[in-house]
C-alpha cells in the first residue's frame, strides 16, 4: 500500500455499548502529530497542503473520524486501511509514505 499519511486511535463518538460496557469520562485532551519524512517536512505545514493526499487510517478509529472531518475537506484521499502500525512506519522510512499518524 502506497499512501501519504497514516492515522490510528480510538473514541466513542457517542456509541452506545448498551449494558456491556461504557466510556469512561475523558480523561486526555490530545493533540495529534503527523511523523512527517524529513524531506517532506516543508510539504505539510496546514490542512490544504494534504489535498490528494492519502491518509491511511485505522478503519473507525479516532484517528479515521478525525483524518475525515479535518482533511477530507481539503481534498485529502482518506483510507481506511492499515497493515499494521509497524509497517506503515517502515514503508514510511522506505520512502513509499510520505506522512504516519
Amino acid at each position: 500500500m502506497n499512501a501519504n499519511i497514516a492515522a490510528a486511535g480510538m473514541m466513542s463518538e457517542g456509541r452506545d455499548l448498551g449494558s456491556k460496557g461504557i466510556w469512561s469520562k475523558s480523561y486526555i485532551t490530545v493533540k495529534r502529530s503527523l511523523l512527517i519524512r524529513h524531506s517532506d517536512i516543508d510539504a505539510f505545514k496546514q490542512p490544504g497542503d494534504f489535498y490528494n493526499k492519502k491518509i491511511v487510517v485505522t478503519p473507525e478509529s479516532a484517528a479515521h473520524i478525525d483524518a475525515v472531518e479535518r482533511y477530507q475537506q481539503y481534498g485529502a484521499i482518506i483510507i481506511p486501511a492499515v497493515p499494521s502500525q509497524n509497517e506503515i512506519v517502515n514503508q514510511l522510512l522506505a520512502g513509499e509514505n510520505r506522512c504516519f499518524w
